[in-house]
């Protein structure tokens, strides 16, 4: 069982270009506005208010840098954990949804430190245009994903198994992929840190 011992911010970019190469892993956090990226963030970390949770979607709109200290046994491993911008929020300022694409592009092609890319999907909406170009994106860059499906809490589980399937099938990603995560229950955050110790590794 992997265990936190430290999560603290770091900084925050407007473009990945503004800060030197570094030797750290690190790991992004991405998904529409509203997904549950802070509150997953926050989960992981086992703190209230390591990532900011507001009302208001499209609040994050730069690269947000956690230093994140995990430890299985008695090896102890730091990653960055990095929350990008949400996408799809159709009320953002205009010149902030015109510097999203290259914002992205940016940190996903020109760092070699990033390990993966956690994709956050909302088990209950059907991934949009937004997601499925997003994931286009990881591709075309090769970066790896790790699809986890958020609020799993707010569905029956009677319901999940036909809601999972979707989302599969529309992401095109295997049902055995993906990640079932609750930010409430908890469901899912031990499974998700044991993936991210692996990746710490330099």
């Amino acid at each position: 069982m992997v265990d936190v011992l430290e999560a603290e911010f770091r900084f925050s970019l407007p473009r990945w270009q503004n800060y030197p190469e570094t030797p750290q892993a690190q790991v992004c956090f991405c998904g529409r506005s509203n997904v549950g990226k802070s509150s997953l963030l926050n989960c992981l970390a086992g703190r209230k208010s390591l990532a900011r949770v507001s009302s208001t979607p499209g609040r994050t709109q730069a690269l947000n840098v956690f230093s994140v200290a995990l430890r299985e046994a008695e090896e102890r491993r730091t990653i960055w954990f990095v929350d990008l911008p949400g996408y799809g929020y159709a009320n953002a300022p205009a010149s902030v949804r015109k510097a999203w694409r290259p914002m992205m592009e940016g940190y996903l092609r020109r760092n070699p430190m990033l390990r993966a890319a956690v994709l956050l999907l909302d088990i209950r909406r059907k991934p949009n245009e937004g997601d499925l170009d997003f994931l286009e994106m990881l591709e075309r860059f090769e970066v790896p994903v790790i699809p986890v499906v958020t609020k799993t809490d707010k569905v029956p589980s009677t319901k999940r198994r036909k809601s999972l399937r979707l989302i599969a099938d529309t992401c095109d990603i295997p049902a055995n992929e993906l990640r079932v995560f609750s930010s409430v229950t908890r469901h899912g955050r031990d499974e998700l840190l044991g993936d991210l110790f692996d990746l710490a590794e330099v």
